[in-house]
């Protein structure tokens, strides 16, 4: 990261190793920099997407090579009336 902002926070990190009230308002600026600017590390991935969702979809049985491709799943009626009985709709 070449930024003058984390910089200049983290000479005052360091140069605040004794004072713990200046390190809290250091880390907490330092933190609020990084958060703000979004910084990614790239080269790293977990292998597995994340997320939620009802099982009433069916996928393709290829699936994409580098996409979670929930633009390729489609709703199965009948997963979808199964799900309904399950919540009690």
């Amino acid at each position: 990261v070449q930024d003058e902002a984390v910089d200049r926070l983290i000479d005052g990190i360091v140069a605040n190793q004794n004072n713990e009230q200046a390190l809290l308002h250091y880390g907490r600026a330092l933190d609020r920099v990084l958060t703000w600017n979004h910084y990614v590390i790239p080269q790293w991935h977990i292998s597995r997407f994340r997320v939620a969702y009802w099982n009433k979809f069916s996928k393709p049985a290829v699936r994409p090579r580098y996409a979670l491709g929930t633009d390729t799943w489609w709703i199965d009626k009948n997963k979808e009336k199964n799900l309904a009985k399950r919540k009690g709709e």
